[in-house]
């Protein structure tokens, strides 16, 4: 597992930094930004999982899709993260621990979720892009859900994966609607796969 977890970082990082300099077409550029997702299934396949794992596996494999779509479609990339992550939900759900500080995980989320949304929604509106308002909002509930029920799990991986996912998300839609990032590919990436590995290491 050691090893693949090796190959695991070698091919996110050739994705992040290597490919980004080559002149390559879109579908080159989308099989090695796979590639790292599919060995992170394949490392989860070979863990043993209780309960919700098969849940987990799911929606990981549903995003490894979305990253492809979202190369060619923006809209069509975001909806199905999105269902990736209506998968997410009922699998930290099923891991929620009963003495886990309600109050706490969904205080720390909503804030977050409420400060980002704020300036994502604003920029929208000013740009006249309203058609996006509702998608997006929509998105940001659903991932502040997960954001939420992961942190009920009281399992460090599982909330540390999904915070990643949702400053991932953040540095995409900020890149996107509000202001250009200096190494925005980077930023996004990085913390994405990041997401999805601890995740899946999880072993909820």
């Amino acid at each position: 597992m050691q090893r693949l977890t090796g190959l695991i970082l070698l091919m996110s990082a050739l994705y992040i930094f290597i490919i980004p300099l080559l002149n390559v077409s879109t579908h080159v550029v989308v099989l090695f930004k796979v590639i790292p997702m599919v060995l992170i299934i394949i490392y989860g396949l070979n863990i043993r999982t209780k309960g919700s794992g098969m849940l987990v596996m799911i929606g990981v494999t549903v995003c490894a899709v979305a990253d492809v779509a979202i190369a060619y479609s923006f809209i069509a990339g975001l909806v199905i993260f999105l269902i990736g992550h209506l998968f997410y939900i009922p699998a930290f759900w099923h891991a929620r621990k009963r003495e886990a500080n309600r109050v706490l995980a969904v205080g720390i989320i909503f804030i977050y979720i409420v400060f980002i949304g704020f300036f994502i929604i604003r920029a929208l509106v000013e740009s006249g892009d309203i058609a996006m308002v509702v998608p997006v909002v929509l998105y940001i509930v659903v991932i502040g859900s997960m954001g939420i029920t992961a942190m009920l799990t009281r399992n460090r991986l599982a909330i540390f994966g999904a915070a990643l996912f949702i400053i991932s998300d953040s540095f995409l839609a900020w890149n996107r609607f509000v202001e250009s990032l200096e190494l925005s590919h980077v930023l996004i990436m990085a913390t994405y796969y990041s997401a999805q590995y601890f995740i899946v290491k999880s072993r909820l």
